[in-house]
């Protein structure tokens, strides 16, 4: 998996204790198949990734405590792109996949 931004206004860092979620789409329905990576934030270098599952879960479980990019791609939906720091918070994420336009995009939030 190759890092990609799409120019997103970056908040955070998203605190969170665990790196697992579930990609959505706008309706709520799970997206099996989304490709998602960690990327340490230094150098943009892949640390771990995953596809989700048939019920839109995935877990990441080699990251040590820091902060990093998380990274969730699939066709025809924009690219989400967040700054995350493993240690403790949220118990993971939710991607909410939306479709590629010009003013919008997906995105990452606390579980």
């Amino acid at each position: 998996m190759a890092y990609e931004d799409r120019n997103q206004i970056d908040y955070g860092p998203l605190p969170v204790s665990k790196l697992r979620g579930k990609a959505v789409d706008l309706s709520g329905s799970p997206i099996p198949g989304v490709c998602v990576g960690l990327f340490k934030e230094s150098d943009h270098s892949l640390v771990e990734s995953a596809a989700t599952s048939a019920n839109g879960e995935f877990a990441l479980k080699n990251a040590p405590r820091g902060v990093y990019r998380l990274v969730a791609r699939y066709p025809a939906f924009g690219t989400a792109n967040a700054r995350i720091r493993v240690g403790l918070g949220a118990k993971g994420v939710v991607l909410r996949m939306r479709p590629s336009g010009i003013d919008t995009t997906s995105y990452i939030e606390p579980k």
